[in-house]
């Protein structure tokens, strides 16, 4: 059981991230790139990092685990990627555009 989020309770960032995914028919990919050097998040076009400080992405990618708790996202089969679940879809609508 869990329990109902609310967009208060969700930073920017975080809101950002879920945005994203929407805009991405729901997925959020952790990638390995030269130019972010080092694992960063990306939704489609929409890049969470700054190729000239490292610390962008790290703090995109520390967001996860807080949304995954509170079961907006779940990590994908390929490991690679994060989806996000029906109460993350549920969610998005609360968010806007």
């Amino acid at each position: 059981m869990h329990t109902m989020v609310e967009v208060d309770n969700l930073s920017l960032a975080e809101q950002e991230l879920i945005r994203a995914a929407v805009g991405n028919q729901g997925v959020l990919e952790v990638v390995t790139r030269v130019e972010c050097r080092g694992r960063a998040i990306v939704a489609g076009r929409k890049k969470f990092y700054d190729p000239n400080d490292r610390s962008v992405a790290d703090d995109y990618l520390a967001l996860l685990p807080r949304l995954q708790a509170m079961a907006l996202i779940h990590e994908s089969a390929n490991r690679q990627a994060y989806e996000l679940t029906n109460v993350g879809w549920q969610f998005s609508r609360k968010l806007g555009r």
